[in-house]
């Protein structure tokens, strides 16, 4: 049961009070979603960046790991995880990690 007190104007406080912090809490929850989702956008868009630098380098094996890393961040971003497994593959296409290849490309 819920205590309901009417104040001088009639309107219910305690009901009102509590709409209002339900509606603020699910506001701060809807913005933390939206952070996290951007942060992650960020890191995705960083480590592409990072594993097209260390391949144009030579240092294929750093390439390789950002593009998993990639992979683990991109579980909303399908396209992402595509393209990193793609150019995963390409590189160990490269050194004829056949198996690996396959793999990549089937993912």
């Amino acid at each position: 049961m819920v205590a309901r007190s009417i104040n001088s104007n009639g309107h219910i406080s305690v009901a009102l009070s509590r709409l209002l912090v339900l509606i603020f809490i699910a506001t701060v929850i809807t913005g933390v979603r939206a952070q996290e989702r951007t942060d992650s956008a960020n890191e995705v868009e960083r480590l592409m960046s990072v594993a097209k630098a260390a391949q144009e380098e030579g240092h294929y094996d750093d390439a390789i790991h950002a593009y998993r890393e990639v992979v683990a961040l991109s579980k909303d971003s399908p396209k992402n995880a595509a393209l990193a497994y793609f150019n995963a593959g390409i590189l160990y296409l490269r050194f004829k990690k056949y198996e690996d290849t396959v793999n990549a490309f089937r993912q």
